[in-house]
């Protein structure tokens, strides 16, 4: 466990101001406030609720933006303003260990500006957390056991004086770092080789840096426009070639210059081996952890339309989405279907499920409608009328499980009243989806909430087409979702 230094910024009795942990006070000296706003600058001018990742001089803040329900300043409105609570981390969190945090983050609301050590937060940072999370036995050796040892111990040194192996000729070909250049090459959808290649060192090695290589099409690719153009955008224009690729200190340079291109870099002074290069060279490959360390940082103009196919299908080879979002993409595509969305199939969930909750938050939102159409109190206008005015997700992507919460929290806040946020079925993904799908059911919505409770003075009246035929998706479902 370490501490790490916690800033929260809302408005207080007083006005607006900054509460931070005893940690965050001797980082920042007695200027915490100032130093804070200036870092800060962006999330305070242009708050979009939700989490976000800020790189600092020395880690990464995660933070999370939600209006401040409970305000102190008697001035503003409840959730007039918002609330931006921020941890310091050494590095960009996975998505559990975000979710760890932001869930202790939410838990902090402090009343008076300046240092509070209330605050303080300690975080589990890797084997630490799931350690914590194991119950400790007492250790019990059986009486069998040395026993064991003593003649495992005793075959080990027949073993030596025999040596058996020199009757034979066996063992795994190749080098090891060939071996698993050719993993990771089937790993990304590329089978020009498989296991019995692993003598051919030149030809492998060569085909591995020339995949790793933008395409000849990618120079038409805008980085700012798509996720996908500025994760593709980071491979070298041509191939980075070993001078001699049967040399390991050669391919070894190649590998340091190639992860440059996609910034990582070795530390300074230490000989990293070659199977570990390849082990950092696989995650700064991987989409998901690239848009966790620095691809959601940035802000793309469009997100509203999907990759072109040799993008997307270039991309959806370094797709490694978590399981939850998959199994969330899944139940969505199922929805879609039902409300008559059906260009989506349940293998595209695998691969690019972010791209499918898109299209779900996209729907489930009136922006379309104007208040004019929706002012008739009438069934359809109602039921319409209580998706939220823009699309959940905040039109932008939710690649990790967090975000993907996130957003569906969002839609539930406006067609569930009774949502906790922190109970075990609000957490998974799936049962909030399945719960989406309850809420959009709309037969089950006028037995609960609108039959014998609420009158509809303009039920009789025609209303706007447009809003007719949206509502009916949700009318054709006979089945629900559990």
């Amino acid at each position: 466990m370490i501490r790490v230094p916690v800033a929260v910024h809302r408005w207080f009795e007083r006005g607006e101001g900054w509460a931070y942990d005893p940690l965050c006070a001797t980082r920042y000296g007695p200027d915490a406030a100032g130093t804070l706003n200036v870092l800060f600058d962006r999330q305070l001018k242009q708050p979009e609720p939700g989490s976000f990742l800020l790189r600092g001089e020395d880690g990464i803040w995660l933070g999370w933006v939600e209006p401040d329900r409970d305000g102190l300043d008697p001035r503003l409105k409840p959730g007039e303003v918002p609330i931006l609570r921020a941890a310091l981390l050494p590095y960009a969190p996975d998505g559990e260990l975000e979710e760890r945090v932001l869930s202790d983050l939410r838990r902090r609301s402090p009343r008076q500006a300046g240092e509070n050590a209330s605050l303080t937060l300690e975080v589990a940072l890797g084997d630490e957390a799931l350690a914590a999370t194991r119950p400790r036995r007492p250790l019990r050796v059986p009486a069998w056991v040395p026993i064991v040892a003593a003649l495992s111990v005793l075959g080990l040194v027949l073993v030596v004086l025999t040596r058996p192996w020199s009757f034979f000729s066996f063992g795994a070909a190749g080098k090891p770092h060939v071996r698993k250049m050719i993993g990771l090459l089937r790993q990304w959808d590329d089978t020009t080789f498989d296991d019995s290649d692993a003598t051919k060192t030149g030809p492998v090695v060569a085909r591995f840096f020339d995949f790793l290589s933008r395409p000849s099409w990618a120079g038409r690719l805008d980085a700012d426009a798509h996720p996908y153009h500025a994760f593709l955008l980071r491979l070298p224009d041509e191939p980075i070639r070993p001078s001699d690729p049967d040399n390991e200190s050669s391919v070894r340079l190649a590998l340091g210059e190639l992860l440059e291109h996609l910034g990582w870099r070795a530390p300074a002074g230490t000989r990293v081996e070659l199977e570990e290069l390849l082990d950092t060279l696989d995650r700064a490959l991987t989409y998901e952890d690239w848009w966790r360390s620095s691809g959601r940082l940035r802000r793309y103009r469009r997100l509203d339309g999907r990759p072109v196919p040799g993008v997307s299908d270039f991309v959806d080879r370094f797709r490694r989405p978590e399981r939850d979002v998959i199994a969330a993409a899944e139940k969505m595509i199922e929805l879609l279907s039902r409300w008559q969305v059906s260009e989506w199939r349940l293998a595209e969930a695998r691969r690019h499920p972010d791209q499918v909750a898109a299209v779900f938050f996209r729907l489930l939102c009136k922006k379309d409608f104007t208040y004019r159409q929706l002012k008739p109190n009438h069934p359809d206008t109602v039921f319409v009328d209580r998706l939220p005015q823009e699309p959940a997700d905040g039109g932008r992507p939710t690649v990790t499980s967090g975000e993907m919460r996130q957003g569906l929290h969002e839609l539930l806040r406006h067609l569930d009243a009774g949502l906790n946020p922190g109970a075990a079925s609000s957490v998974d993904l799936v049962r909030c989806v399945e719960r989406v799908g309850r809420e959009m059911h709309f037969s089950r919505w006028r037995q609960t909430e609108g039959k014998g409770r609420r009158e509809f003075p303009d039920a009789d009246q025609r209303i706007d087409e447009g809003v007719a035929v949206f509502a009916r998706r949700f009318k054709r479902s006979t089945r629900r979702s559990h």
